[in-house]
């Protein structure tokens, strides 16, 4: 069985910005779609005055969610912070699905030639071009395919496993169970169950199936409140939601990376393609140098951090490590004579 360890360079052939082009891509996004006075538009700009640039997005959105002292978002209120980190959660989201109708060639490329059934997907990623390709090639379905239930014989099961360590763009928290209403008197998230809906017609679409089809927690709730169900890409990243009741959701992160570090600790061979491996992401980071079976066959195409990567698994006593070429995904599909082996 082979895990695949996908970050934001695998799919940035597909038009998805990476972690450095976030906060300039979501800028010139809002500017061209959204009309004046939108409030994307408005929560952005506000951003770009205050720290003079967006290239460090996550080092900006990591000082709205704390606030350190002496930080430019400490000069703002509390309410403030949190409604400038809400929408540019909702922002990231819409962004996305906007990119969608980018063709993704590599992707298609690793299904239709390197999946096989039992092989497991972990990303880092929020889009959905990857699983779009699995679902064309019959490898993948959304009844099981997340590594969660959706309690439905719509679907077949699933060959593969996509584990979306830091959510996707087609996962929505329903708030109140999705009513809108005057009534909507329950505690925040009573209703929202152990798992995330997939709410929306479009993200159903995006992924090849009919109109009949739908996630059997949202009923036939045609409009709901909720969120993105995605972990924002701060440097101290929150596997829970935080509500008037505590913390909750955390069984449910819980649980995906848990599945993640069975699928690593079993694997044969585990290609990371994409994924830097940076010092913030201290739980990914302990996933695969901690998590991981050492005896593995692994291959790292991650671009110019490829060798770096390759001496840090190494000095954790991987046996067979080795890069391909460049490091691109590329690379990785072509399987290059020049790889370099231990």
């Amino acid at each position: 069985m082979t895990v695949y360890v996908l970050g934001a360079g695998a799919s940035r052939h597909a038009g998805y910005p990476l972690a450095s082009g976030l906060g300039p891509a979501l800028h010139d996004w809002v500017h061209r779609t959204k009309p004046v006075g939108h409030d994307y538009r408005y929560h952005l700009d506000q951003l770009r005055e205050l720290y003079g640039e967006l290239e460090d997005i996550e080092y900006i959105l990591t000082n709205l969610d704390e606030s350190p002292p002496d930080s430019p978002a400490s000069t703002l209120p509390p309410p403030t912070r949190a409604i400038l980190l809400n929408g540019l959660r909702y922002c990231i989201r819409e962004l996305f699905n906007d990119l969608r109708p980018t063709p993704s060639p590599l992707y298609e490329r690793l299904v239709r030639e390197r999946i096989k059934p039992g092989d497991v997907i972990i990303t880092f990623n929020y889009d959905m071009a990857c699983e779009r390709e699995l679902k064309h090639e019959g490898l993948w379905e959304l009844g099981d395919g997340y590594g969660f239930s959706m309690g439905s014989d719509q679907f077949r099961p699933s060959s593969v496993k996509v584990l979306k360590l830091h959510g996707s763009t087609n996962w929505w928290g329903l708030i109140f169970g999705g009513s809108t209403g005057a009534m909507s008197i329950d505690p925040v998230l009573k209703s929202l169950g152990s798992r995330p809906t997939i709410f929306f017609r479009q993200d159903f679409d995006f992924l090849g199936y009919p109109n009949d089809v739908r996630d059997p927690q949202c009923g036939q709730v045609d409009k709901a409140a909720g969120f993105p169900a995605i972990v924002m890409p701060t440097l101290h990243k929150r596997f829970f939601e935080q509500t008037s009741l505590g913390r909750e959701w955390g069984q449910f992160w819980n649980s995906i990376w848990e599945q993640a570090a069975h699928a690593l600790s079993i694997a044969e061979s585990i290609a990371i393609i994409g994924y830097s491996m940076p010092e913030a992401d201290q739980h990914a980071r302990e996933l695969l140098l901690q998590r991981s079976n050492r005896h593995a066959q692994l291959t790292i195409c991650s671009g110019s951090r490829s060798t770096a990567i390759r001496a840090e698994f190494i000095s954790h006593g991987f046996s067979s490590v080795r890069t391909i070429g460049q490091g691109r995904f590329e690379d990785f599909l072509g399987e290059s004579a020049t790889a370099a082996h231990t």
